[in-house]
Protein backbone atom coordinates (compact mmCIF):
# COMPACT_ATOMS: atom_id res chain seq x y z
CA UNK A 1 0.00 0.00 0.00
CA UNK A 2 2.68 2.61 1.13
CA UNK A 3 4.69 1.79 -2.34
CA UNK A 4 1.29 2.73 -4.60
CA UNK A 5 0.80 6.06 -2.51
CA UNK A 6 4.54 6.83 -3.10
CA UNK A 7 4.48 5.95 -6.68
CA UNK A 8 0.86 7.79 -6.94
CA UNK A 9 2.25 11.09 -5.02
CA UNK A 10 5.07 11.74 -7.96
CA UNK A 11 3.82 10.51 -10.88
CA UNK A 12 3.10 13.01 -13.88
CA UNK A 13 4.34 12.01 -17.75
CA UNK A 14 7.46 13.87 -18.25
CA UNK A 15 5.49 15.57 -21.36
CA UNK A 16 3.54 17.30 -18.75
CA UNK A 17 6.61 18.77 -16.86
CA UNK A 18 8.60 19.24 -20.28
CA UNK A 19 12.15 18.09 -20.74
CA UNK A 20 14.10 15.99 -23.07
CA UNK A 21 11.61 12.88 -22.57
CA UNK A 22 9.07 15.13 -23.97
CA UNK A 23 11.25 16.01 -27.29
CA UNK A 24 12.42 19.13 -26.47
CA UNK A 25 15.75 20.81 -25.97
CA UNK A 26 18.59 20.04 -23.23
CA UNK A 27 21.25 22.16 -21.87
CA UNK A 28 23.27 22.53 -24.70
CA UNK A 29 20.72 23.37 -27.35
CA UNK A 30 19.03 25.78 -24.90
CA UNK A 31 22.39 27.31 -24.08
CA UNK A 32 22.93 28.03 -28.28
CA UNK A 33 19.90 30.37 -28.42
CA UNK A 34 19.93 31.37 -24.36
CA UNK A 35 23.60 31.72 -23.32
CA UNK A 36 22.23 32.76 -19.83
CA UNK A 37 19.93 30.11 -19.30
CA UNK A 38 19.37 28.36 -15.80
CA UNK A 39 17.02 25.33 -15.38
CA UNK A 40 16.35 26.45 -11.45
CA UNK A 41 15.71 30.27 -12.41
CA UNK A 42 14.54 29.83 -15.81
CA UNK A 43 12.57 26.06 -15.95
CA UNK A 44 12.37 23.98 -18.95
CA UNK A 45 11.30 26.25 -21.92
CA UNK A 46 7.73 24.79 -22.91
CA UNK A 47 7.20 23.33 -19.45
CA UNK A 48 7.15 23.87 -15.54
CA UNK A 49 8.62 27.35 -14.19
CA UNK A 50 10.52 26.46 -11.16
CA UNK A 51 7.20 28.32 -9.45
CA UNK A 52 5.19 25.78 -11.29
CA UNK A 53 6.82 23.01 -9.64
CA UNK A 54 7.28 24.10 -6.46
CA UNK A 55 3.57 24.51 -6.04
CA UNK A 56 3.24 20.63 -7.36
CA UNK A 57 5.70 19.41 -5.24
CA UNK A 58 4.24 21.63 -2.54
CA UNK A 59 0.97 19.90 -2.62
CA UNK A 60 2.74 15.95 -2.46
CA UNK A 61 4.21 17.37 0.43
CA UNK A 62 1.49 18.47 2.02
CA UNK A 63 -0.41 14.89 1.33
CA UNK A 64 3.03 13.02 2.40
CA UNK A 65 2.61 15.18 6.06
CA UNK A 66 -1.08 13.59 6.40
CA UNK A 67 0.42 10.01 6.67
CA UNK A 68 3.32 11.02 8.64
CA UNK A 69 1.04 10.44 11.30
CA UNK A 70 1.16 6.58 10.34
CA UNK A 71 4.17 5.98 10.24
CA UNK A 72 7.14 7.33 7.51
CA UNK A 73 6.19 8.19 3.98
CA UNK A 74 8.40 7.00 1.19
CA UNK A 75 9.29 9.73 -1.94
CA UNK A 76 10.49 8.11 -5.10
CA UNK A 77 10.87 10.15 -7.80
CA UNK A 78 13.49 12.11 -10.36
CA UNK A 79 15.83 14.06 -9.00
CA UNK A 80 15.29 17.50 -9.69
CA UNK A 81 11.84 16.94 -8.38
CA UNK A 82 13.42 15.54 -5.14
CA UNK A 83 15.69 18.60 -4.93
CA UNK A 84 12.57 20.84 -5.42
CA UNK A 85 10.52 19.12 -2.40
CA UNK A 86 14.08 19.36 -0.09
CA UNK A 87 14.02 22.78 -0.41
CA UNK A 88 10.19 23.39 -0.16
CA UNK A 89 10.35 20.98 2.79
CA UNK A 90 12.62 23.43 4.29
CA UNK A 91 10.67 26.53 3.59
CA UNK A 92 12.68 27.64 0.46
CA UNK A 93 11.65 28.80 -3.08
CA UNK A 94 11.56 26.24 -5.70
CA UNK A 95 15.09 27.61 -6.98
CA UNK A 96 16.78 26.69 -3.88
CA UNK A 97 16.45 22.83 -5.10
CA UNK A 98 19.11 23.67 -7.45
CA UNK A 99 21.96 24.24 -4.47
CA UNK A 100 20.88 20.45 -3.18
CA UNK A 101 22.72 17.90 -5.08
CA UNK A 102 21.30 14.98 -5.46
CA UNK A 103 22.83 11.58 -6.80
CA UNK A 104 20.88 8.44 -8.27
CA UNK A 105 20.26 5.82 -5.84
CA UNK A 106 20.24 7.96 -2.90
CA UNK A 107 18.71 8.62 0.25
CA UNK A 108 17.39 11.37 1.80
CA UNK A 109 15.29 11.81 5.31
CA UNK A 110 13.23 14.84 5.39
CA UNK A 111 11.73 14.96 8.70
CA UNK A 112 11.10 17.16 12.20
CA UNK A 113 13.59 18.71 14.89
CA UNK A 114 11.70 20.56 17.94
CA UNK A 115 8.54 20.92 15.39
CA UNK A 116 10.60 22.45 12.45
CA UNK A 117 10.28 20.70 9.07
CA UNK A 118 14.39 20.14 8.43
CA UNK A 119 16.71 17.89 6.00
CA UNK A 120 17.91 15.23 8.71
CA UNK A 121 19.82 13.32 5.75
CA UNK A 122 20.49 14.05 2.25
CA UNK A 123 21.77 12.47 -0.59
CA UNK A 124 23.62 9.47 1.73
CA UNK A 125 24.08 6.01 0.43
CA UNK A 126 21.77 3.39 1.39
CA UNK A 127 23.81 0.76 2.76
Amino acid sequence: MERQRAAHLLHRPAADRGGRAAGRQGTVEIRQTRPDWNLWRDGCPGGETPEQAGARLDRVLARARKWLSEGHVALVGHGHALRVAGARWIGLPPSAGGLLALDTATLSLLGYEHERQVIRRWNGPVS
